[in-house]
């Protein structure tokens, strides 16, 4: 009986071997490359991890990625010091933001960087890719709170998909780090990146919860944001055609839509009053989303009520809005695609090297002023 259970035992640590040898050559065929720089957290969701260095593919774009001791992309991994003489800016959104596609140097930041006195600004790109208003507030609440970080201006950047995923989050409840929902989440990563069979587990998993909610090739970005389905119960609609056009004129009253404005606003002024009670500038960008996913004239007057919306909160609240539109939208459909053709990354709607220029050149006359 002993010598048996001597051989079980032998097999079992046979067999965890080879497991954990194959997952540390193959796993990463199965994992998205965010894998190694992104990770679920309990408090907002999903963010990086804290000093990385790496390859962050975006399609067939392999830039360098680096992120500081705060979680946040960087030019190099740095400390960064809790309090700072210069004016410390921090700007938050989602994958427009962070600058998907291309070095920190080739993103607005870095580009906003390199033209402001860096002997009197500091510039932190808090972007995320798949970032809400109320993720964004989440991790500004984190960088405050649990990281202590001393910051002059917050500037919100905002779309209207943004808006739109805060019903994605609606269930979302932060929890402390260090609690048991957090020691779980890590011990998943750490099996899921050292076994081949939990790896292939994840793998199925994911691929089985696209399929079986009927989101399609291009919910991809969702294993960041699974929460549960009742957005899907919600919308009564294919999702990812909902979140696209939830502003149009025929859908902006109804229930669901009044839902994610009321959520957004309600975020809005979650931010504003945080960072009114921490001494902090609020700021909202606003910008449009780019590419020839519709006919433009009603692209055009879809976005109009997303702008109308956030002008009409900004003016009742007396918070600055600084509008992007300009930079990126025109009535003219061909200069429209020029705009799309030279400030894209080609084949997608995220801004491209020149269009993250566009964009820190029009800050740098709004933040120097």
């Amino acid at each position: 009986m002993k010598k048996k259970i001597l051989n079980y035992l032998f097999v079992l640590l046979v067999l965890v071997t080879v497991d954990i040898t194959l997952g540390s050559l193959l796993s990463s065929k199965f994992l998205n490359s965010s894998f190694e720089f992104m990770s679920l957290h309990p408090y907002y969701n999903h963010g990086f991890e804290r000093n990385k260095t790496g390859v962050l593919h975006f399609g067939p774009l392999h830039p360098q990625y680096y992120t500081n001791s705060l979680g946040l992309k960087d030019r190099r991994q740095r400390e960064v010091a809790i309090a700072s003489d210069k004016r410390r800016i921090l700007f938050l959104g989602d994958s427009y933001i962070e600058g998907v596609g291309y070095t920190y140097d080739s993103t607005f930041c870095g580009y906003l960087s390199a033209l402001l006195d860096s002997e009197r600004y500091e510039i932190l790109n808090g972007g995320v890719r798949a970032y809400s208003p109320k993720l964004a507030c989440l991790r500004l609440e984190y960088l405050l709170g649990s990281d202590h970080l001393r910051i002059n201006d917050v500037y919100l950047a905002l779309n209207s998909i943004d808006m739109f995923d805060d019903l994605i989050y609606q269930d979302f409840i932060p929890t402390p780090v260090n609690g048991p929902k957090d020691k779980m989440m890590s011990l998943k990563k750490t099996v899921i990146a050292h076994s081949l069979t939990f790896t292939v587990i994840a793998f199925c998993a994911d691929q089985y919860y696209v399929r079986a909610n009927n989101l399609g090739s291009d919910a991809a970005y969702l294993y960041w944001v699974k929460t549960d389905n009742k957005y899907n119960e919600e919308t009564n609609y294919r999702f990812l055609d909902y979140r696209i056009s939830w502003n149009c004129p025929g859908l902006i009253t109804t229930p669901v839509s009044e839902k994610v404005i009321g959520l957004c606003k309600n975020d809005l002024t979650r931010m504003r009053k945080l960072c009114s009670d921490n001494g902090i500038r609020f700021h909202i960008i606003i910008y449009p989303i780019m590419g020839e996913t519709m006919p433009l004239a009603q692209f055009k007057t879809n976005n109009d009520l997303f702008v109308s919306l956030i002008r009409n909160y900004c003016a009742a609240n007396k918070t600055d809005m600084i509008d992007l539109d300009p930079l990126f939208l025109s009535d003219d459909a061909g200069i429209n695609k020029k705009y799309i053709q030279n400030y894209c990354i080609d084949g997608d709607s995220h801004w491209n090297a020149k269009g993250h220029k566009r964009v820190a050149d029009s800050l740098y006359c709004v933040i120097n002023k």
